[in-house]
């Protein structure tokens, strides 16, 4: 069964770092900007498409309690040009939302929410290192959970993870 991400704080991350973690803007289009490469996105299988018994500690500050059998996730890896692991990342939606808002390709979710013509604000929950292992990567690995709601009404919860390699540095 799949995990959420544990985030605990860090002050010891460097000032890049904790502008890719506090920051608001599009995920993606910062980390395009940084690797220099296009990403895209390797979907994983989500367990019959539906939100684990351990939920994320974050979905009643986004979904109301009623609203969790109508949740589905759509958990995936960004990798850039070269094949390297960019990210791991989790996304929770409504099930009546699939159609408009999770990508039927290898298209990054923020790449397809952006190309849609979706405006959105984000409201951060979370932001640290892990605890321990998230999917291929390692303990210690910076990462934050926040919620998108899109003007159009639409919510998300995003839970992402990052590789050390590509974001991290030493402070």
């Amino acid at each position: 069964m799949y995990t959420y991400p544990e985030l605990v704080r860090s002050v010891d991350l460097s000032v890049m770092t904790r502008v890719m973690l506090e920051g608001d803007g599009s995920t993606t289009l910062m980390l395009q900007t940084l690797i220099g490469s296009k990403l895209r996105a390797e979907t994983l299988p989500s367990e019959a498409d539906c939100v684990s018994d351990r939920v994320s500690v974050y979905l009643s500050a986004v979904f109301r309690g009623d609203e969790y059998p109508d949740l589905a996730i759509r958990r995936s890896r960004l990798f850039d040009g070269f094949d390297n692991l960019v990210s791991e990342n989790i996304i929770v939606y409504r099930r009546s939302d699939r159609d408009v808002l999770i990508p039927r390709d290898d298209t990054p979710f923020g790449v397809h929410t952006r190309d849609s013509g979706m405006y959105e604000r984000r409201r951060m929950l979370a932001h640290g290192v892990t605890g321990k292992r998230f999917g291929m990567l390692p303990e210690g690995a910076p990462g934050r959970a926040y919620e998108i709601e899109f003007s159009s009404g639409e919510k998300v919860l995003v839970n992402e993870v990052f590789n050390p390699g590509v974001i991290y540095e030493e402070t």
